[in-house]
Parts: structure tokens; C-alpha cells; sequence
């Protein structure tokens, strides 16, 4: 019975994600929660904490050597356009504190952070970047 269930379990995590129920949950999951990326990103607020499980399942269908058509929108949402639209957020909310507060300095700084990592020179990245300095120095 135990080799019965063992192989039932081995030959479920085939190619196919449908088979494989762990890739299945990480799909949907993701799915899920960049539905919430979108929304978080278009009211201009941090959506890091959603994108988490997002990039999670983006590594993990990379590492099993599985495709999705969504992988690209995923990592370019989470890694450039989220975080840049919440850095503008922030400068927009930094600029009506006077003086500006740690808190949205610290804000800033870390989106401003994470577009750097790979978009340092970038044509919308640069002025935000410019900005984090003069608001927060």
C-alpha cells in the first residue's frame, strides 16, 4: 500500500503543473496575490509584502524549468513598475510634509532601493532617485 501511494504521489509531480498540486497552490496563489500587486500599484501604495509570494512563484517555476506566460509581467510589475509607482506616491506625500518625516524617507528609500537594483538607469527611475536625495537627505 505504501509503494502504491509513494509512486500515485512521484507520478503526480510530473511536467505538467496541473499534476504537481505544491505548483498548482504557488500558481493560484500568485495569481491571487498579484490581482492585489495591480491594485496596490495603481493606488500608488506599497505592494512588497504581495509581490513577495509573486516572485517566490516566479523562482520556483524557473528552478523547475516551467514556463508561464505570466513569469515576465510578474517580475517587471514587482520589480519596476509597483515599487516605482509607490516611490512617486511617497515624493507626491514627502513634498506636502514639512519637514519631511523619517518614516516616509524610510519609505522611500526602499523602493528607491529596490528600482535601483536593477533599473539604476532608467529614464523614470533616475529623477525619482534625484528627488530621494533632495527631499531626503
Amino acid at each position: 500500500m505504501r509503494r502504491k501511494l509513494l509512486a500515485c504521489l512521484f507520478a503526480a509531480c510530473g511536467s505538467d503543473a496541473s499534476r504537481d498540486p505544491a505548483l498548482a497552490y504557488l500558481l493560484e496563489r500568485a495569481h491571487k496575490d498579484f490581482a492585489a500587486v495591480k491594485e496596490l500599484a495603481a493606488k500608488g501604495e506599497d505592494a512588497s509584502f504581495a509581490c513577495a509570494s509573486v516572485e517566490d512563484a516566479a523562482r520556483e517555476l524557473r528552478a523547475k524549468k516551467r514556463l508561464d506566460p505570466s513569469i515576465g509581467e510578474w517580475e517587471r510589475t514587482c520589480t519596476r513598475d509597483a515599487p516605482l509607482a509607490f516611490a512617486r506616491a511617497m515624493i507626491a506625500k514627502i513634498e506636502t510634509e514639512k519637514p519631511p518625516r523619517a518614516p516616509s524617507c524610510f519609505a522611500l528609500e526602499r523602493a528607491v532601493g529596490k528600482l535601483e537594483e536593477k533599473f539604476k538607469d532608467d529614464a523614470e527611475v533616475k529623477p525619482v532617485s534625484q528627488k530621494l536625495r533632495s527631499l531626503c537627505p
